[in-house]
């Protein structure tokens, strides 16, 4: 019964492993007001993701659920809130497809997407 335990356990993690995270869904848990006007907003130790980077940017509106007024669209939240990996320094992540790697300015490099 126990081994039938870790089996299951390490089979679950390996599916859990499968794909590239950078681009899965997330919501900052706490979304500052710049991060509503198209600037970049990062926060790492996300728990939706797992890189622990969730990365807002270019996004316009509160993405939070319940919003009221000033709300982002469901679309531009899709396209412009995401988790991403730092792809500069000694543990640099490689970018995926529809990614780029780009400096964020005083946040470093992490690979965002590429918008048309």
């Amino acid at each position: 019964m126990l081994r039938r335990s870790i089996c299951l356990s390490f089979s679950l993690f390996v599916l859990a492993c499968v794909g590239d995270p950078v681009g899965d869904p997330c919501l900052p848990e706490q979304v500052p007001e710049d991060a509503r006007s198209g600037e970049t907003f990062v926060e790492d130790g996300s728990p939706q993701c797992a890189t622990r980077v969730c990365i807002a940017r270019g996004l316009m509106g509160d993405p939070t659920p319940g919003c009221t007024e000033g709300c982002a669209s469901d679309a531009d939240v899709r396209d412009h809130v995401y988790c991403t990996c730092r792809c500069d320094g000694p543990d640099a992540c490689a970018c995926p497809d529809g990614f780029v790697c780009e400096d964020t300015g005083a946040l470093g490099h992490f690979c965002v997407r590429e918008l048309p």
